[in-house]
């Protein structure tokens, strides 16, 4: 039951105030987990109940149909790596306790913390004015933080092994398009700084940030079962797509795509390269793994399962078709602005007329 202050909802606290923090746009989203029943567009299908078309939101929801405890990570990628510190624990029944809204309260509150802090993060809010739209225009003046989002959910059994279940989300021109449009809800909320106190002050900023699914991934070094789940779990996607296979661990019908990857990783989860020739007492040379790479140095083997639209393909959330969409959208504003200039100068060309 939910009282008048918080409640917590399988290990993640969630703060259940009547109405939207200001300048959060929480209430936009349904405080239910309903995800629209859609057919999958392809034959080749992702894990679970998992779609291309799933938004953050959906993503969450559908997660929580799994069961499993573990922990949530939350990590953004705004130099060339993914980073972050946010961490709550969850517990998943089977059947979704965190709706929507509580969803978003947690997205906000991860963001807002990453973007407290004047750094690199920083540098990824874009006004729309830089990609063509007048300045001047309510379009124009709009910011978004051109974000890439990694969700994972470590800790989740999948076949005996422990596994991470991991969602890519970004910024794209599709949703970029959907968010302009109005015709897609996304993230909205106010920058804070907390860079000369710890007591976070508005800067006067709204943050919109759009996001489309990029891929999921099932991530296992889970050493103590993956050596007996691993060749299962394989197994289970060859026979399933069989037709598929464009050459060993991956799988495409032209328009989405799944490959699957294993290998070994150092005690710092560092990838480790192929093995290398060392040379032998007495003569000769053997194969040994690289420094750091072998099993008593903390090295572990890895089974990875990525699952993604294809690059440039039908359901590429940055699919050209959504960028000339774009680029249309830029150019109504545009031209609604110059109309509008023109309109007033016409009004003023009879005055002090006097030559």
């Amino acid at each position: 039951m939910r009282n008048s202050t918080c409640t917590f909802i399988f290990g993640l606290l969630v703060a259940a105030a009547p109405g939207p923090v200001l300048g959060q746009n929480t209430g936009d989203f349904p405080d239910n987990c309903e995800v629209q029943s859609r057919s999958f567009p392809t034959a080749l299908q992702y894990y679970g109940r998992f779609h291309p078309s799933d938004t953050i939101f959906d993503f969450f929801c559908k997660v929580q149909l799994l069961k499993g405890t573990g922990e949530l990570r939350i990590e953004f990628n705004d130099e060339d790596r993914y980073a972050g510190s946010f961490r709550k624990p969850f517990g998943f029944d089977g059947t979704p306790k965190l709706t929507k809204r509580d969803t978003a309260k947690l997205l906000i509150e991860a963001m807002q913390a990453h973007l407290s802090v004047a750094g690199p993060a920083r540098q990824q809010l874009r006004p729309l004015s830089k990609y063509g739209l007048p300045v001047e225009t309510p379009e124009g003046k709009k910011t978004f933080y051109n974000a890439a989002v990694k969700m994972s959910f470590n800790g989740l059994e999948i076949m005996g092994a422990k596994f991470s279940v991991i969602a890519f989300f970004e910024t794209t021109a599709g949703a970029i398009v959907g968010w302009t449009r109005g015709t897609e809800k996304h993230l909205e909320f106010p920058l804070m700084d907390v860079t000369r106190s710890n007591t976070p002050r508005p800067t006067g900023l709204q943050v919109h940030v759009p996001l489309a699914f990029k891929a999921m991934m099932l991530y296992s070094d889970d050493q103590a079962a993956l050596k007996y789940a691993k060749d299962d779990v394989k197994r289970a996607i060859t026979d399933k797509y069989p037709k598929f296979v464009e050459k060993p661990g991956v799988f495409t019908d032209k328009a989405n795509a799944i490959i699957i990857e294993e290998g070994s990783v150092d005690k710092a989860g560092r990838l480790c390269g192929p093995p290398r020739q060392v040379p032998v007492p007495g003569g000769g040379v053997e194969m040994q793994s690289p420094l750091g790479c072998r099993e008593w140095e903390g090295a572990r083997a890895f089974l990875k399962v990525t699952y993604a639209p294809n690059e440039n393909g039908p359901l590429d959330p940055n699919h050209a078709n959504f960028k000339a969409e774009f680029q249309r959208f830029a150019k109504e504003v545009t031209d609604r602005y110059d109309a509008e200039q023109k309109k007033t100068l016409d009004s003023k060309k009879s005055h002090n007329a006097v030559f």
